[in-house]
């Protein structure tokens, strides 16, 4: 039952690789202008008189949080998710990747913004992979279709 699954979802889904972006780019901007905002916010706040008398210990905390941010706003305009012969992957902080035949079970979830796909291995924890792109989210709802009742 493995190796059938995957040969047909793989004729189903039609030439391969199929690769779009994670995030809609209009959540990819405002997510840049709230990283934006917060700078602005930070630089304000450090200048005036409630910035001097901070602990440096708190102010590395909230510029480390702050790299986090951005950096997790880069991946969001820059991620891409891609679906291969191999599996499915996508970029993100630590790169995102299933085989077919570690999944067990997938979930289609049609969210607001962004379409998910969540891969249940055979082993260890869910995988999440986003997708913006209509052919990415097709892609995800065959997927899911096609391991629904595999156990």
């Amino acid at each position: 039952m493995t190796t059938s699954i995957p040969a047909t979802l793989l004729a189903e889904l039609g030439p391969l690789p199929i690769q779009g972006r994670a995030w809609p780019k209009a959540i990819a901007w405002l997510a840049c202008l709230v990283v934006i905002g917060i700078g602005v916010r930070l630089v304000l706040t450090a200048s005036g008189p409630h910035g001097q008398g901070v602990s440096p210990m708190i102010i590395a905390a909230i510029v480390m949080a702050y790299v986090g941010i951005i950096v997790m706003a880069w991946y969001m305009y820059h991620g891409q998710t891609r679906i291969t012969e191999e599996g499915i992957s996508q970029s993100w902080l630590f790169k995102r990747h299933i085989a077919w035949q570690d999944i067990r079970h997938a979930k289609f979830v049609p969210m607001l913004f962004s379409k998910r796909l969540i891969c249940f291995p055979v082993r260890g924890r869910p995988v999440t992979f986003q997708g913006s792109d209509q052919d990415v989210q097709v892609a995800f709802a065959r997927i899911a279709l096609a391991y629904r009742h595999k156990a």
